[in-house]
Order: structure tokens, then C-alpha cells, then sequence
């Protein structure tokens, strides 16, 4: 790590100091906020083609962010081996790639003058819809932390599937010991999120493309409603 970096002081800990699930009153104290959807489920759920629907309806841009998931975890992983904050590292390394694929925070459009205007003025501000293959609790909490520190609430909208179904597709494709290894590391996927996670909104990614999509969308606007 070369002198001057963004890294904060080594800290033992897997979440930030002021993280937790009072960070949901938070993000109900902000004055203005804007919104980023972020869509996330196991292989074969069809986020792409959701994504682009939502991104269409909620005039934004649509952003897949997988390599940043894979960017901030291994970095985080590296970074909480000598001490510092996982979650910390995860968020800061999160949307630093999201900026580089075209994510814009509102001190961006700051830097380049007040006058730029948001694509969707007549409504809320959405940031970006994001797809990402699935998410779990650690990662929600570490770029839930980052972004309401921007003043940027996600919602988070989970392609759900349920074990069996995810045990049948994927011991039906790959052969045996080795779907069974894959098993043993996607079942954390699928786990469903806390009651204290009211920006989660569970879908059922079995339903089909019309239904996902208006139950999808109506369920965000329910939120920033």
C-alpha cells in the first residue's frame, strides 16, 4: 500500500464503529436523498433482463458490478487480515469501482457544476440500477454503510430462489462431486435477509419476466414513497 492511501487506521472489528441496525434511522434522517436499486440472485434468475426493464422505467443507468463485488471482497479480505475494517474496505473499494463504471455521487455533479441536472427530475432520484450475482448480509451492510454516507439510499432487491430449487439446477448440470462442493458454498446465497433489513425487497425470481418486473417495481416505489 503506497503512503497517502484512503485507508483507515487498522480497526478489529468485521463492521464499522457506528454501523448497525440503527443505520436504518439514518437513512430515514436524510434531508435529500437519491436512490440506487441494487439487484442481486444466484446464476440462471435472469437479473439482466430485469435490470434493463427497471432501468428503462426508472429512466438510469444500468450497471453490472460484478468485478467490483469481486474487487471489494478480495480486497477487504487482504486489508482485514492485517487489521483494518472489512466493511470499511469492502464500501470504499465498492464505490470507487462504481465511479469508474459511470457511478456519479452527488459531489461529482458538484465538482462539474450546479447546473447539471438529474435524467429523472420529475421524481425521485435514481442513481443506477446494479446487478450483481448474489449478496450477502456482509456486503449489503458494508455498501448500505458507504452510500447513506453519501446520501444515497439502496434498496436492495434480492431475485430470491429456495434451496431445493437451487439444489436442482445446479446438481442436474454439473457432475456429482462437484455440484455437491458448489452446494456447499451457494446455500449462504439463498438465505433470506433479517427483519431489520427494511431496504430489502425478496422476489420470487420463479415468476415470470412481466409479473417479476411490475412486482419488482411496485415494491421500490413502495419504498421511496
Amino acid at each position: 500500500m503506497r503512503p497517502g492511501s484512503h485507508l483507515p487506521s487498522p480497526i478489529m472489528s468485521s463492521t464499522p464503529p457506528s454501523l448497525s441496525t440503527d443505520v436504518h434511522e439514518l437513512a430515514q434522517r436524510l434531508a435529500s436523498t437519491s436512490y440506487a436499486v441494487l439487484l442481486s440472485g444466484t446464476h440462471v434468475t435472469g437479473k439482466e433482463t430485469l435490470a434493463v426493464s427497471l432501468s428503462e422505467a426508472f429512466a438510469c443507468t444500468w450497471l453490472k458490478a460484478e468485478m467490483a463485488h469481486n474487487s471489494a471482497t478480495f480486497g477487504a479480505r487482504s486489508q482485514a487480515k492485517k487489521g483494518y475494517n472489512y466493511s470499511e474496505v469492502f464500501g470504499r473499494i465498492w464505490l470507487s469501482k462504481l465511479q469508474r463504471l459511470g457511478f456519479t455521487l452527488d459531489r461529482d455533479k458538484e465538482e462539474k457544476g450546479s447546473n447539471v441536472a438529474s435524467p429523472n427530475n420529475s421524481g425521485p432520484d435514481y442513481k443506477a440500477v446494479i446487478s450483481c450475482y448474489a449478496m450477502r448480509k456482509p456486503a449489503r451492510d458494508a455498501i448500505r454503510y458507504a452510500m447513506l454516507e453519501h446520501s444515497i439510499k439502496p434498496l436492495f432487491v434480492i431475485m430470491h430462489i429456495t434451496k431445493d430449487t437451487l439444489s436442482g439446477r445446479t446438481l442436474g448440470a454439473e457432475e456429482p462431486g462437484l455440484a455437491e462442493k458448489i452446494m456447499g458454498e451457494k446455500m449462504k446465497d439463498v438465505e433470506e435477509p433479517l427483519a431489520e433489513e427494511k431496504d430489502v425487497i425478496l422476489i420470487d425470481s420463479l415468476r415470470d419476466v412481466d409479473t417479476l418486473f411490475q412486482e419488482t417495481k411496485e415494491g421500490i416505489t413502495r419504498q421511496v414513497s
